[in-house]
């Protein structure tokens, strides 16, 4: 899939903006793969869970996002896979390198 310009690349959550208090939902077991985003707006990859049930096992592979105001927003989340994930481009050697 190809995305342009949106707010959030990836914004996974059961506790949206605060206001999923006392509505604790499993999210987990999710797969994602082959994606090109050119610009986040806000965040490249966003997840969030509660502090007693956290999001789980979420996997990106091949994943590319040009520019994102911020990478990562990671709260109450475990085992969360990058595999071939790219924000805001490829790093290269140090600059003492060179």
């Amino acid at each position: 899939m190809k995305l342009d310009q949106v707010e959030d690349a990836f914004f996974i959550t059961s506790f949206y903006h605060q206001q999923g208090e006392g509505h604790v939902t499993h999210i987990h077991d999710i797969f994602v793969e082959d994606i090109y985003c050119r610009e986040a707006t806000a965040g490249g990859i966003v997840v969030h869970g509660f502090p007693e049930l956290k999001v789980h096992d979420i996997y990106f592979r091949n994943v590319t996002i040009e520019k994102a105001e911020v990478a990562f927003d990671l709260r109450d989340a475990r085992n969360i896979v990058l595999e071939d994930v790219s924000i805001g481009g490829q790093a290269g050697p140090p600059s003492w390198v060179q």
